[in-house]
């Protein structure tokens, strides 16, 4: 195999181009849901989604934040192909939100993040629909390596990261550092789309991954 036969990701190569989203990463439905890039007709919705209560009481720094900074983040990571953020549908209504960031494609890692906020889904199992999606969109980008960030007093996300091969790393003030590993998570992901009876699913978009 020669240099040029190796296909990856345009991300992967330049860095940044354009547009940022193609046709397999601007939506993704599988698992029960759809993930949606999102847009900047979402913004307004979901600022106000952003500054639930429960929300930001997870979030590094729990101030309301406004419109105009919504905005300024929108728009520096709208070009930038070391960002991807979606809102997740279930019968074509939004309930949550989730991302990856941060990406260096050279170390084939990246930064997760997800909050659901329509509360009628709080503790249903749907968070672990919406990361069997994202791992669609990590296996197309090639990233092996799922970082994440969560408070210290936020035992359920600490949970739920663990439940999925997620080990501490390291503390940074009131922040634990977990990363998550390929082979731990699609081994425990695989055992998850079983129990939420989405093995076809699993098969389809993430059975030919290599270990």
């Amino acid at each position: 195999m020669t240099y040029l036969d190796v296909k990856l990701h345009p991300a992967v190569l330049s860095g940044y181009h354009e547009p940022k989203y193609t046709s397999q990463t601007a939506s993704i439905q599988a698992f029960g849901l759809v993930l949606k890039a999102l847009q900047y007709e979402d913004l307004p919705s979901f600022l106000y989604w952003r500054n639930k209560q429960n929300v930001r009481n997870a979030m590094p720094i729990t101030d309301k934040i406004s419109y105009s900074s919504l905005h300024f983040w929108y728009k520096k990571q709208e070009h930038s192909s070391h960002s991807y953020s979606y809102l997740a549908y279930l019968d074509n209504t939004p309930i949550a939100f989730t991302d990856l960031i941060n990406i260096d494609y050279e170390g084939s890692r990246g930064e997760g993040g997800l909050f659901i906020f329509d509360d009628r889904y709080l503790a249903t199992g749907i968070a672990y629909h919406i990361v069997l999606c994202k791992e669609i969109l990590m296996h197309y980008l090639n990233i092996r390596t799922l970082i994440s960030k969560m408070k210290l007093d936020n035992t359920e996300s600490i949970k739920f990261c663990e439940s999925y091969g997620g080990r501490l790393v390291r503390q940074e003030g009131d922040m634990l550092i977990y990363a998550s590993e390929y082979n731990e998570r699609r081994s425990a992901l695989k055992r998850i789309a079983s129990l939420i009876r989405r093995e076809q699913d699993f098969q389809t978009y993430l059975g030919d991954s290599e270990v």
